[in-house]
């Protein structure tokens, strides 16, 4: 037997609302509609009107008519992963420029110092690479949350400046200087394994300072 409309929409609210893992709260809140409401839209008692499925259909994503068709689901999440593939490609894109833009930065100085003082500085090359795990870092921090991949991009930061710093100052033979990467890379691990024992030392002080 064919599904009523008012079955279709019900299915249709209920599995996009568990596919974003909504609670009928959630989704209230977020389109200014009582619970009470909600819940008659999912058991199929009421239809939410010609406007108000524009907003549902605009806050998944979707259109209305997909909404009011079967297998409205199947469209969220195609449309939702076409989405996440364009998100990564753009953030690859941009990561891959700015990585781009600071070896050309480099090459720049490189001979900016040939023409105007005849120094070969090519110490600046080993510096451009923990400026591009700076960057990589900012980035993966914020989208990947990968622990490993964060201790690694900051333990190339800290070999990689220390390094520049030593072989710049090379003819001092400041060896001492590789001393701090103990505790810098004690810090880098606390900070990449134990985030959230950061954050919460970070409000505990700010609760000390209102207090």
């Amino acid at each position: 037997m064919d599904k009523t409309i008012e079955q279709i929409i019900s299915q249709n609210l209920i599995t996009l609302r568990k596919n974003k893992n909504l609670k009928q709260s959630d989704l209230s809140n977020a389109i200014g509609y009582s619970d009470k409401t909600i819940s008659r839209w999912e058991n199929g008692t009421s239809l939410p009107d010609i406007s108000t499925l524009v907003k549902l259909a605009d806050f998944y994503g979707i259109s209305v008519e997909d909404l009011i068709n079967e297998n409205a689901t199947e469209k969220y999440l195609e449309k939702k992963e076409k989405k996440n593939q364009e998100e990564i490609v753009n953030f690859y894109s941009l990561m891959g420029l700015g990585i781009l833009t600071i070896w050309m930065v480099a090459i720049l100085v490189y001979l900016g110092f040939i023409m105007a003082k005849h120094l070969y500085f090519w110490q600046i090359f080993i510096l451009a690479v923990p400026a591009s795990a700076v960057l990589v870092y900012k980035n993966t921090r914020k989208n990947f949350k990968v622990k490993w991949l964060n201790f690694l991009l900051l333990t190339i930061v800290v070999l990689g400046t220390v390094s520049f710093l030593y072989l710049t100052f090379l003819s001092f033979n400041f060896w001492q200087l590789f001393m701090l990467v103990v505790p810098l890379e004690g810090i880098s691990a606390i900070t990449s394994f134990f985030p959230t024992s950061r954050k919460r030392l970070k409000k505990q002080q700010k609760e000390d300072l209102g207090s």
